[in-house]
C-alpha cells in the first residue's frame, strides 16, 4: 500500500503497515541563512509569502493530522471508534473499547513533575534581595505561573510539542499623560497552530 496522506491514514492500515503517521510528521523546520536573508532582508512581500506558504501547507498537511490525533488520544477520542464495523447491523454485540491511557500517563508524568511549583531563587550572597527578585515573584503572580507550567508540561507530553508566546499589555495613561510600563503576559500556545522555523 503506497504511503500517501489519503484515505487509509484514517483506515486500520496505518497501524497494520508499521507506519502510523507520514515520515515528514515529525520535522524541526530549518531554513538555511542564505536563503533566508535572500528572501527576507529585501522586504519584498512575495517572497516572503511563497517561503511562509511553504512551512504552512507542510505544517498542515503533515504536522498537524498527527499532533490532532494525539490530542484526540489524551481526550479519549480513540481511532477504535471510527473504524468501521458491520455488527450493530447483524445484531451482534459491538465491544469496542477505548482505553483512557494517554491521558491517565500523561497527568500522572505532569502530577509527578510539577505537583510541587517551580522554586526561583537568587543565587547572590548579598543579604538583600534585589528589586529583580521583587519583579519575577509579581510576574509569576500575575501569570499564574504554577497553572501555565502544568499547561506547558500537559501538552509537551500529550503532543511532544509545547509553545508559549510572551506579549505585553497596552500601556496605560497616567493623570499626567505620561505612560506606565506595559505588563507582561504569557500565553500558551496549542500546538496544533503553532511551529517553530
Amino acid at each position: 500500500m503506497p504511503r500517501t496522506n489519503d484515505r487509509w491514514i484514517w483506515s486500520r492500515g496505518k497501524m497494520l503497515d508499521g507506519h502510523r503517521f507520514d515520515d515528514d510528521s515529525n520535522k524541526a523546520y530549518t531554513m538555511p541563512a542564505d536563503i533566508f536573508h535572500n528572501n527576507f532582508d529585501n522586504s519584498d512581500t512575495g517572497l516572503i509569502a511563497q517561503v511562509v506558504e511553504k512551512f504552512l501547507a507542510h505544517h498542515y498537511q503533515y504536522e498537524a493530522p498527527r499532533i490532532a490525533e494525539l490530542q484526540r488520544y489524551y481526550l479519549g477520542d480513540n481511532d477504535i471508534h471510527y473504524w468501521r464495523n458491520d455488527k450493530k447491523y447483524l445484531n451482534r454485540a459491538d465491544n469496542r473499547v477505548a482505553s483512557g491511557f494517554p491521558k491517565f500517563i500523561t497527568n500522572m508524568r505532569v502530577g509527578y513533575m510539577m505537583g510541587k511549583p517551580i522554586k526561583m531563587q537568587w543565587s547572590d550572597d548579598s543579604e538583600t534581595e534585589p528589586a529583580i527578585v521583587d519583579a519575577v515573584e509579581e510576574f509569576n503572580r500575575m501569570n499564574d505561573e504554577t497553572y501555565h507550567e502544568k499547561v506547558m508540561k500537559t501538552n509537551l507530553s500529550a503532543t511532544g510539542r509545547a509553545y508559549e508566546l510572551m506579549y505585553t499589555e497596552q500601556p496605560t495613561k497616567n493623570e499626567d499623560g505620561s505612560l506606565n510600563t506595559a505588563k507582561v503576559k504569557m500565553k500558551a500556545v496549542d500546538p496544533l497552530t503553532a511551529f517553530l522555523l
